[in-house]
């Protein structure tokens, strides 16, 4: 067979269309009972569907929800390109109307990234294990998530996919000796300039794609791709010098407008080196500081990788106290959550070199390099979204080892066959943990929200997250849409969500332990109405709420609670006037 040896034992199924066909069946099952509501908007997603607005608006790459609507300098512009596309083609800009055509786009990205998993773990593996890899992706919480968030995990995912389905196993032999066809330049590299288009850490990819020649000894071809990656990085890292460089950027709308701590107002690295994004008080990281940070991110790898292909360890931990309530004792120990999610982890770097050391160079080297990224450059409550592009290759590393035991020992021995039945009841037991939890995922942390279709009717779906706070914050926005003037400005901590809402200016109230500071801080930007929120599970808000509160304490006479909702929901001050001291 053509490929390196890697697809052990060789054969295909005889039928590889039914296959295809059943994991689009699995795709339509996991998401039919999420096609209603628009594309979940809130976040980092807020922020990339603004900047798709200003793109479809011929405003240029532009934040419209801060004061000034200034340019963007953070994400890069194909995932708000996509967002522009759609709302070209709609007409409308409502997050509603183009959100719901969104989730179904993301559906049909979704379905095809399950499709590409097992076309290219295909080429690694036999299609049996090459099916269960894919199943490990499509059954995946993060994976299903991603499907109704606008962010760029699940179109990243797919190209990094498509790329190593092209390219293959990528042994030189074989390349040289004419038994694998070299993948089309341009294809790839279009695949490549996607990643890094999508997400900044597809400058891997990129790299990936420019050294692939020299494992051909062709090096011309490799100069030449490294010079338009190279044209390519620099023309980004040019524009976001060029924005620095600007007046509009040295005088900002408001003062604290590119503070270090308004994260999607700056470059990345420019708060890379804060002691703690969450309290910017504390200061920049010393050498000390961040040999520490990455010791902690190879902790949270150890855990996060495995994860990836499995289930998160908190669900580990509550399915051990389950088994211990029933048995009325303490018999299993809670520490074996974590040594599962590691083990996995170590199965998978294994793996991993095993796929090196049978010549697919290729997706181990990217894999290194990416993780590397992830612990040198971490970024807090974010890892298993970044880990969940990985899934695919992660997948395909674990599959490989765990059918290489069986043909190492000898198909026909005993000890072969013990490891076939342990390698296919792990594997069991993974795919219907996954299952199980999507499901227990689904009836715990879905809640209804509300949205208007296309006849203008509301309706309510389901939204992952979207609990009591959030309701009752939304509507706290809705009726300030209502009671605010357009040229108003809102301070809270979700500002693109606000915006979205209310369509008035909105931003980030300023993180300064001082009161006085902070108050000042917003007459500057001004600010009339300061929302102070009770949302959970996002660590803006309650860093928010630390130094709002502080500033609303301090100057009371300064605002007017014009806006209570119940004890879990959002007040809204407006300002009356009065100066900080």
């Amino acid at each position: 067979m053509a490929s390196v040896g890697l697809r052990w034992p060789p054969g295909r199924f005889p039928g590889r269309g039914w296959v295809f066909a059943g994991l689009a069946a699995v795709c339509l099952v996991l998401r039919a009972p999420h096609l209603d509501g628009p594309l979940d908007l809130r976040f980092d997603a807020g922020v990339y569907y603004t900047l798709g607005m200003s793109l479809a608006e011929a405003k240029g790459y532009r934040m419209l929800s801060e004061p000034g609507e200034i340019r963007g300098v953070l994400f890069p512009p194909l995932l708000p390109a996509l967002a522009a596309a759609h709302q070209l083609a709609m007409g409308t800009s409502d997050p509603d109307t183009v959100g719901h055509a969104l989730r179904w786009t993301y559906f049909v990205i979704f379905t095809a990234y399950v499709l590409a998993v097992f076309w290219m773990a295909s080429a690694y593996l036999t299609d049996g294990y090459a099916a269960v890899g894919a199943l490990i992706v499509a059954l995946h919480f993060s994976t299903n998530w991603h499907a109704e968030y606008f962010v760029a995990e699940l179109p990243f995912g797919l190209v990094t996919t498509l790329y190593f389905g092209l390219v293959g196993p990528g042994d030189a032999r074989q390349v040289t000796a004419g038994k694998q066809p070299s993948p089309s330049t341009f294809l790839t590299g279009l695949l490549a300039l996607a990643a890094f288009l999508l997400r900044s850490v597809g400058i891997v990819l990129l790299a990936v794609w420019a050294a692939a020649p020299l494992r051909r000894r062709r090096l011309g071809q490799a100069v030449l791709r490294i010079g338009l990656v190279a044209t390519v990085v620099l023309a980004w890292q040019g524009y976001i010098a060029w924005v620095k460089a600007e007046p509009e950027y040295a005088t900002p709308a408001y003062a604290y407008q590119h503070a270090v701590y308004q994260y999607y107002n700056i470059p990345y690295a420019d708060g890379f080196m804060l002691v703690n994004r969450q309290k910017p008080e504390e200061g920049f990281a010393t050498l000390t500081d961040l040999r520490a940070r990455v010791a902690v991110a190879l902790k949270d790898l150890a855990i996060g990788w495995g994860e990836s292909v499995s289930i998160g360890h908190e669900w580990y931990v509550g399915e051990i106290a389950k088994v211990n309530r029933t048995l009325g004792r303490q018999l299993v120990p809670p520490w074996l959550s974590d040594a599962a999610t590691v083990a996995l982890t170590v199965l998978i770097v294994a793996g991993f070199v095993l796929l090196a050391a049978r010549g697919a160079w290729l997706i181990s080297s990217y894999t290194a390099m990416t993780v590397f990224i992830f612990a040198v450059f971490p970024a807090p409550g974010s890892l298993d979204r970044y880990l969940s592009s990985l899934a695919p290759l992660s997948a395909v590393a674990l599959l490989s080892l765990l059918s290489w035991v069986p043909r190492r020992l000898g198909h026909s021995t005993r000890s072969a066959r013990i490891a076939r039945l342990a390698a296919a009841a792990a594997l069991a037991v993974v795919l219907i943990q996954e299952a199980y939890t999507l499901r227990k995922i689904s009836r715990m942390l879905y809640h209804p929200a509300a949205w208007l279709d296309g006849r203008g009717r509301q309706r309510t779906y389901p939204s992952y997250a979207f609990d009591g706070p959030w309701r009752l914050h939304t509507e706290a926005l809705r009726w300030l849409r209502h009671q605010s003037a357009p040229d108003e400005i809102i301070a809270t901590s979700a500002p693109e969500w606000a915006y979205l809402i209310t369509g008035r200016k909105a931003v980030m109230p300023p993180w300064e332990p001082d009161p006085a500071t902070a108050e000042r801080l917003l007459e500057s930007v001004p600010v009339t109405y300061l929302v102070i929120d009770q949302l959970t599970a996002y660590e803006p808000a309650a860093a928010d709420r630390r130094y709002s509160l502080g500033a609303l304490q301090a100057f009371p006479s300064h605002w007017r609670l014009i806006y209570a909702g119940p004890d879990s929901g959002s007040r809204i001050y407006r300002r009356v006037g009065g100066l900080a001291h």
